[in-house]
């Protein structure tokens, strides 16, 4: 898309905005996901009788992971709406 057309990069910023969004989604998936998703399957796998209280701790740091995710990929569906522009004076 940026050999297309050159300036986009430039001359908007929404562009920026959801790029640096996008990278974001992807380094939080692979630095954090993946390691707590091979932990939790780590521990259904190898699981007890008290499989609810080992994972407790596991399963809230999931949750907050999601809820990143969920979040980043909705701010990046607003800006890709809402296409700020510089305001020339």
């Amino acid at each position: 898309m940026l050999l297309l057309v050159k300036d986009v990069w430039w001359e908007q910023p929404w562009f920026k905005i959801k790029m640096a969004l996008v990278a974001m989604v992807v380094l939080n998936g692979v630095l954090f996901g993946n390691k707590l998703g091979t932990k939790f399957r780590e521990m259904v796998t190898n699981n007890g009788t008290d499989f609810i209280q080992q994972t407790a701790d596991l399963r809230t740091q999931l949750n907050r992971f999601y809820i990143l995710q969920l979040t980043l990929f909705f701010v990046i569906m607003l800006v890709s709406v809402f296409k700020f522009s510089r305001s020339e004076r």
